[in-house]
């Protein structure tokens, strides 16, 4: 939590149009990555999007289009069927490919669920993220990567 005063650093996306401008912020760099992907498909403009990422965690998000959830994207506002299906079809392979590119460093499943392990004590994903970068995956069990991860932290 935030106190009042407190100065912060966050991921941002400012849209400048004729009307104005629009400052968006995000929790991750990721977000605001998956944030400009949406804006790109016909049909979602900022507030949109920013509804889209209120639905959830930005994985459940992504595994949602990567299942052609149609049905989980329609319980945004403003997001009608044909739009849903728009988002689905312009982005599953982004968001595939994007997912594929986050775990293929080093073995996905034991890195990943070293990252989720981070994230379940209280680190944010970068800082998960951080803490196992560079370590060597090859035959180390989970524990071994979070053992390792968290000497990193301290």
């Amino acid at each position: 939590k935030l106190r009042i005063g407190s100065e912060v650093e966050m991921p941002a996306y400012l849209k400048v149009s004729d009307t104005g401008m629009q400052l968006f912020g995000f929790q991750s760099n990721d977000e605001r990555i998956f944030f400009q992907l949406l804006i790109t498909v016909s049909g979602v403009g900022p507030k949109t999007a920013m509804h889209i990422l209120s639905l959830g965690s930005l994985d459940n998000i992504q595994s949602a289009i990567s299942r052609s959830d149609v049905a989980y994207l329609t319980a945004v506002q403003g997001i009608g069927k044909k739009t849903a299906e728009r988002v689905v079809v312009e982005l599953k392979s982004k968001v595939t490919s994007h997912k594929t590119h986050t775990t293929s460093q080093g073995d996905g499943t034991t890195l990943g669920e070293a990252i989720d392990g981070l994230v379940a004590l209280g680190y944010s994903k970068d800082e998960a993220r951080d803490a196992v970068h560079g370590i060597a995956t090859d035959g180390k069990s989970t524990e071994t990567i979070l053992r390792e991860a968290l000497k990193h932290t301290q």
